[in-house]
């Protein structure tokens, strides 16, 4: 499947503490890479619209490859995610604004038709300090 709706089933591990979420999805192929896009579930984030992209190393699934994360609307936050590396990212909520830093030690994907999963997991810094570490898991499933 090039473009359509699908389900996501979001597993958030926070040190320690597990938070479920499902929501409905636009997905999008273009090349190798496919795009999520869903309005955030949690009333907490506002109206918030967020675009996942995965691109996969060398055009296909598996592990490494690059994981992007953008959040428009009340929250504002880009982050990027690339196994064995600490890049940079940036937080804005109506508070104010942090400078980001993932640590991702896990990536994987198998996303194929309208369906699969990726998963990742880093360690989170803001303003270059330790705050937490982080398992998450995306299950993209046919809406039925």
């Amino acid at each position: 499947m090039d473009k359509g709706t699908v389900r996501l089933r979001l597993t958030s591990r926070i040190d320690g503490q597990t938070i479920e979420q499902t929501m409905q999805a636009g997905w999008n192929r273009v090349g190798c890479d496919i795009y999520l896009r869903y309005e955030e579930p949690d009333e907490a984030m506002g109206r918030t619209r967020t675009l996942v992209k995965w691109s996969p190393a060398g055009g296909e699934a598996g592990h490494g490859g690059t994981l992007r994360i953008v959040r428009h609307g009340d929250f504002e936050s880009e982050q990027t995610f690339r196994i064995g590396e600490r890049l940079p990212g940036r937080y804005k909520t109506p508070y104010g604004h942090m400078t980001l830093e993932a640590d991702t030690t896990r990536l994987e994907a198998d996303l194929r038709d309208g369906w699969g999963r990726l998963s990742w997991s880093y360690t989170l810094y803001v303003d270059e300090e330790r705050t937490g570490e982080y398992d998450l898991t995306i299950r993209v499933e046919p809406v039925t």
